[in-house]
């Protein structure tokens, strides 16, 4: 499916061809890509195609996040195919490691709602703490995100967010790349919750 985005979605987010049609609409998010200039809008999709359905191994997020669902990486591709994933701030970090400003983090809070509003996910996972202090205020009055926990010294925060007439959960991880995250234990969360593939 073709999306028209307005033009404050300067990155377009990866919708896999099977999204519509898996059993549950996800939406995997990351915090921000990093590079020179001004991105491209299909920077995300690019790099997905290259990393997921290439030859080249991908790395530790694009394969934690997918496992954290299903369990395993094995054809990632076919998993790509069922998922959405778009990166929160909509403009290049200079460097790893380099995180947004305040500033970049409330420019992407009008872009993300665009994107829930036509996505329409079941709910959302991100992976990353920072962003998420930075999320739009989507929710009803005086909520608050909440914590599960998942594994010993594992934690999963989660809220609910209000879009259109649809309630959307939002669960939040800690980033695949960190010491943090144990996608097996993460998996078996989201199975026993009902989320997982």
């Amino acid at each position: 499916m073709l999306y028209k985005w307005s033009e404050q979605i300067k990155i377009h987010p990866w919708v896999g061809d099977n999204y519509y049609g898996s059993p549950r609409k996800v939406l995997l998010m990351g915090d921000s890509h990093y590079g020179e200039g001004e991105p491209p809008v299909e920077f995300t999709q690019d790099i997905i195609r290259h990393w997921c359905f290439g030859d080249e191994p991908a790395g530790r997020f694009f394969t934690g996040i997918i496992w954290a669902l299903f369990g395993n990486k094995n054809d990632l591709g076919e998993k790509y195919d069922k998922i959405a994933f778009y990166n929160y701030v909509q403009k290049f970090m200079p460097a790893p490691r380099v995180s947004p400003s305040k500033a970049d983090y409330e420019a992407a809070q009008k872009p993300f709602i665009e994107v829930l509003e036509k996505l329409s996910p079941d709910f959302v996972v991100s992976f990353g703490k920072e962003m998420t202090f930075h999320f739009p205020c989507i929710f009803e009055e005086g909520d608050n995100w909440s914590k599960d926990i998942a594994g010993e010294n594992h934690e999963v925060w989660k809220i609910t967010f209000n879009v259109g007439n649809r309630s959307i959960p939002v669960y939040s991880l800690p980033h695949p790349s960190g010491g943090k995250f144990n996608r097996q234990i993460y998996f078996q969360y989201f199975l026993k919750h009902g989320f997982a593939f």
